[in-house]
């Protein structure tokens, strides 16, 4: 066996390779790891958003592995804990600690979040473990720590290691809280209390109650990130012992990230967004706070993104003038999106694209690491001549073993789920390489490209599997072109209104930054909508099902790429559907879930796919064929220099007629527009706007404007659909994806056909809608989701209970009535203005318009 040394990568040591092995058996991310200290502290500022991959931390030799992501750590304090662990849950991997010698235990829960809590025995205050399931950590196998010896006090060295290396135990979320829920112990006793927040918590439980703490202070005092640290400093200073201030920031964080419920801790949240009927509202409320108008091009990037997740993910053109806001537009929107998933792509070579995004494996599809690679012994290593030989003779074996796996190795790319965004125009190569997956020909290709290594040229196999999103931000080369008739195309706008609010939102970071945080609670719910749906739609075999037989018929089909372009229409159906789905039944047949899109959804869709339509049969810039549209469609003929003439005339800014030399070449390349030589003046050029056929491209991009006629044919369809469904005699409905309740095919199409009214309240000017940043209350206009506990929702556009305030969107909620912003802040320390005693909160009351006890407020024969 060979030496050691220090500088040991971490695929040489064994109980790493066999935490990452286990890792990867269970679909578990691996980008979970973070650098600890000699201490075992994360010390890395904001540490829970940049977690790295084993690979990216083989040089660094003390990790931690946070939970998360289907991954749940439990660790138990007490002997007694561990029998109970080991008892209640199945056999799973297990790391033994240097100091206490007590194990971790390692589970996966795909199908729900397991809150962080604490363990205790029965009849034992004190805590006796910990679940550190989302944003916490534990020391990973193989890192070595100092620590002081329980019994002696001797500052010691040791080493996390496996003690029971075995697959990680799949269990479901229902029954791991079955498992655990005795030892959680009764709610009040894990409540955050008045003595707790005034003189701190003991070791074994400060984790627990500081996110309580934190999640009191963001929730229900409605403090600021920035005050609420400020509190928890002062908190921690009473904690035996204080905790490092990096935990303290990732508790806010997780304040400020989820809701938090003691009464309903045993089950998955679910924050309100997810379920309310404006959910859609809600995001691009958030989403324009950052981007400014442009919601075509918004929503074209947001459910292009999420199609990623679904079996045929869509591929989208944005295209416009240089500083029109495609690449800004794009990199906002996806901030909702996992980071991991999107691949932001530039000129990158296809060398360049395999050695950073490739894994070597061999021909058994066991991955390779170039660090195993055997070192040759050193003989003053070695006492004596016996062993050096023969360790000699072990490497040689080994290196003969490696050569060989090396030798019929390729290099595999996984690029299911992921999100290309291409920022420049791709590398011709590449496109050629990527071409077939792009364009949806083949799930699988091979690639084969010679490499330079020590031993002289060798040709290298590369395997490339599935079917990413791809944006494209650039598209002014043919080669990326040939791609836009399988895409989308969307132009961001370019009116002085969205360059008059893009600059207004510029000043306004540069003036208030704090106003412009990126993570607000909308952002940071919507961020989990989407990581929950990848993971159920990963985890689970759940699709989308359309179930309207005579949907074809709204669509156009004058030209061949009108199937393609319907195939695109449903699967951003799909996207759609599926960013609610938490909302919409599910049909379960042959163990598969199909998750069912209603008339809302095609009705919503189908406004969005109208402002699509012409750019993406054209492929062509809004700018352009509004340029037709305005100044060419009504004249029977005209030169270039009238155009130019006339364009100048309408625009403040002036254009050359070398630009609208090329928008007609463009419009003569798409059949807008005839070009022929002037009979009178062969040196000019006669342009012939083609009215009649762009009139009908135009009517036939959306057949029907009548809503009653859009209705009848979904009604229709859905009808056919059910019936063929009753046939079947196979497969039942479900409340939703989560709630396996049965319901009746009178609660489905009640579900699936919304009241035709609601319907067009939302969809007569859907951008409109999406422009409005007042939540609106339900009402027989906005009814509530049939499908979801409306307990979950809050209401809005309520009265302030002490100032009679009209409530817009944010509320706190005082003795369960709803109370404003500065009511709440304003009287929370004051005594009352009439009888100068205190004024709890829950005592409030509106005496001419100002606030006052209900004593008062009584005397005064004022209603409470």
């Amino acid at each position: 066996m060979l030496t050691q040394t220090a500088n040991t990568k971490y695929a040489a040591n064994p109980d790493r390779r066999t935490l990452i092995q286990r890792l990867k058996e269970a679909n578990l991310t691996l980008k979970r790891f973070l650098k600890v200290g000699k201490d075992k502290a994360a010390f890395e500022d904001k540490w829970q958003n940049n977690l790295y991959t084993p690979e990216e931390l083989k040089n660094y030799p003390r990790w931690g592995i946070c939970g998360g992501d289907g991954l749940v750590p439990l660790e138990a304090d007490k002997p007694e804990m561990v029998e109970v662990l080991r008892t209640v849950l199945p056999p799973t991997l297990e790391v033994i600690t240097p100091r206490r010698r007590l194990p971790h235990f390692f589970l996966k829960v795909p199908d729900g979040e397991v809150p962080n809590r604490v363990l205790h025995l029965p009849n034992d205050e004190e805590g006796a473990g910990e679940i550190r399931a989302k944003n916490q950590y534990f020391v990973a196998a193989g890192t070595t720590i100092k620590f002081n010896d329980l019994k002696t006090g001797e500052l010691k060295t040791g080493t996390y290691k496996i003690l029971h290396d075995r697959p990680i135990a799949t269990i479901s979320h229902a029954d791991f809280m079955k498992a655990v829920k005795p030892y959680l112990g009764k709610n009040s006793e894990q409540r955050i209390t008045k003595d707790i927040m005034q003189n701190g918590a003991e070791k074994g439980t400060r984790h627990a109650y500081g996110i309580r703490y934190a999640t009191r202070l963001i929730r229900f005092e409605k403090l600021d990130p920035v005050a609420a640290l400020d509190v928890m400093k002062r908190w921690n200073q009473k904690c035996k012992p204080p905790m490092n201030e990096h935990d303290l920031e990732r508790m806010i964080k997780k304040a400020m990230e989820y809701a938090f419920d003691d009464q309903q801790e045993d089950k998955p949240s679910i924050p309100s967004v997810w379920v309310s009927p404006e959910l859609v509202r809600h995001i691009f409320s958030d989403l324009g706070r950052r981007v400014k108008r442009d919601n075509t091009t918004k929503a074209a990037v947001l459910f292009s993104a999420l199609s990623a997740y679904l079996s045929n993910p869509l591929n989208l053109f944005e295209k416009g003038s240089s500083g029109s806001g495609k690449t800004y537009n794009a990199i906002e929107t996806l901030e909702y999106f996992p980071q991991d998933d999107i691949w932001f792509l530039s000129g990158m070579s296809p060398k360049a694209l395999v050695h950073q995004k490739s894994q070597l494996l061999d021909k058994d599809g066991n991955e390779i690491f170039l660090t195993d690679r055997p070192t040759k012994p050193k003989k003053r290593e070695y006492k004596t001549e016996n062993e050096y030989d023969n360790a000699v003779k072990e490497y040689e074996k080994q290196k003969k073993i490696f050569s060989e796996r090396v030798l019929g190795s390729y290099h595999y790319i996984n690029i299911e789920n992921k999100i290309f965004v291409f920022l420049e125009t791709p590398d011709p190569e590449t496109m050629r390489m990527l071409f077939p997956i792009l364009s949806h020909d083949k799930k699988r290709i091979e690639y084969r490209f010679v490499n330079k290594t020590q031993s002289g040229l060798r040709t290298e196999l590369v395997i490339i599997e599935g079917y990413p999103t791809a944006i494209f931000l650039t598209t002014d080369r043919k080669y990326v072109e040939e791609l836009a008739t399988r895409s989308f195309t969307v132009s961001p706008e370019e009116s002085t209104e969205k360059i008059g609010d893009a600059n207004k939102l510029t000043n306004l970071k540069a003036a208030v930054p704090w106003e412009c945080k990126l993570e607000t609670p909308r952002f940071l719910a919507t961020k989990r909508l989407i990581q929950n749906i990848k993971e159920t739609l990963k985890n689970e075999q759940v699709d989308v099902i359309i179930p309207f037989l005579g949907l074809h018929e709204i669509f156009p089909k004058d030209v061949a790429r009108d199937m393609r372009d319907f195939a695109h229409f449903t699967q951003f159906l799909k996207s759609f559907t599926i960013l609610h789905l938490f909302q919409r039944h599910v049909l379960v047949m042959e163990n598969k879930k199909y998750v069912i899109a209603t008339n809302y959804d095609v009705f919503c869709c189908y406004k969005i796919f109208k402002e699509l339509i012409e750019l993406t049969r054209t492929g062509t810039e809004k700018r352009i064929l509004d340029f037709y549209h305005n100044f060419v469609k009504n004249k029977e003929f005209c030169y270039v220099a009238e155009l130019t003439s006339d364009y100048n005339a309408e625009n403040k800014v002036s254009i050359s007629d070398y630009t609208i030399r090329k928008w007609v070449d463009r419009l003569n390349q798409i059949g807008y527009v005839e070009k022929r030589e002037d009979d009178a003046d062969k040196r000019k050029i006669v342009i012939i706007p083609l009215v009649k056929e762009t009139t009908e491209k135009r009517d036939n991009a959306c057949i029907f404007e009548n809503h009653e006629d859009m209705v009848s044919i979904l009604e229709k369809g859905f009808n056919s659909w059910l019936d063929r469904y009753k046939k079947t005699n196979i497969g039942k409905l479900n409340e939703n994806v989560y709630n396996p309740k049965e319901i009746h095919n009178a609660e489905l199409t009640e579900h699936i056909l919304l009241n035709e009214k609601t319907l067009f309240s939302f969809v007569e000017n859907v951008f409109q809608y999406l422009s409005e940043d007042v939540l609106t209350p339900d009402s027989e206009n906005n009814p509530k989701n049939t499908c979801i506990d409306q307990n979950h929702i809050f209401s809005h556009k309520l009265n302030c209970h002490i100032c009679g305030k009209t409530l817009q969107s944010n509320y706190f909620k005082v003795d369960n009535n709803p109370v404003c912003f500065n009511c709440y802040f304003n009287t929370k320390s004051q005594t009352c203005p009439i009888c100068g005693g205190d004024m709890p909160l829950s005592q409030l009351s509106n005496v001419n318009g100002k606030p006052a006890c209900k004593s008062c407020a009584k005397k005064l024969e004022v209603p409470t």
